[in-house]
């Protein structure tokens, strides 16, 4: 055996628990935790036959994160990244918002707050929905679409309309345009936990999860 087999009751629900724990025991990983020979297996199942208490141990199935993050899909981890990315960007943009108010460069107080409360948060946001993601966790499929999406909508805001264009400059016409296009960026990302074979990964991860935590309550 190269790893720990999962409990054979996910599998069946009616099997006995100590049946269950002398397969277990009879297929350990360690090979001192096994059985020391075909004799001691069938005095154990004997037993089980008589309906007396067997010697195998109650089985402790530890949750393999490992097999998770294996399986995890390219899409998750990219958008993981690109969310641990924003991290140090928007604490630059919280410090450099705070020291001008401080420094008396106020503009409009509103803006200067909500835009601090946004950036704060987002530090708080971004790392914690980043691990939730390449841990498989399914509250961090809806709160990236959240992150992502009402990001994207924001900068997709910038985006004068198309009778004011003439009347920019060049380079607030560019300026306008990176934002434009950073918004479709990330409405885009915003969808990635929900395409393919992500969005099947996360129901596996989380049904993994259930059927551990399940057992573990059945012990």
């Amino acid at each position: 055996m190269t790893k720990q087999l999962t409990p054979i009751s996910w599998q069946n629900e009616t099997v006995p628990t100590q049946l269950e724990n002398i397969v277990h025991m009879a297929t350990a990983k360690d090979p001192d935790e096994r059985y020391q020979s075909a004799k001691e297996l069938a005095e154990d199942l004997g037993r089980l036959l008589d309906g007396s208490s067997v010697l195998a141990p109650a089985y402790r199935y530890r949750l393999d994160m490992s097999e998770i993050k294996a399986s995890r899909p390219r899409s998750v981890l990219v958008l993981s990244i690109f969310l641990f990315s924003w991290v140090p960007q928007l604490g630059i943009g919280f410090l450099v918002t705070l020291f001008n108010q401080l420094n008396g460069f106020r503009s409009n107080d509103f803006e200067t707050l909500s835009t601090l409360v946004l950036t704060f948060v987002g530090v708080l946001l971004c790392p914690l929905v980043g691990w939730g993601l390449l841990a498989g966790r399914l509250w961090s499929q809806w709160c990236s679409v959240l992150l992502c999406g009402i990001t994207g909508f924001f900068f997709l805001t910038f985006w004068p309309p198309i009778m004011n264009v003439s009347k920019l400059s060049y380079d607030s016409l560019i300026l306008y345009t990176l934002l434009w296009a950073l918004g479709l960026v990330l409405l885009f990302c915003a969808t990635l936990p929900f395409r393919g074979s992500a969005s099947v990964w996360f129901r596996l991860a989380h049904q993994r999860r259930q059927e551990h935590k399940a057992h573990t309550k059945r012990r």
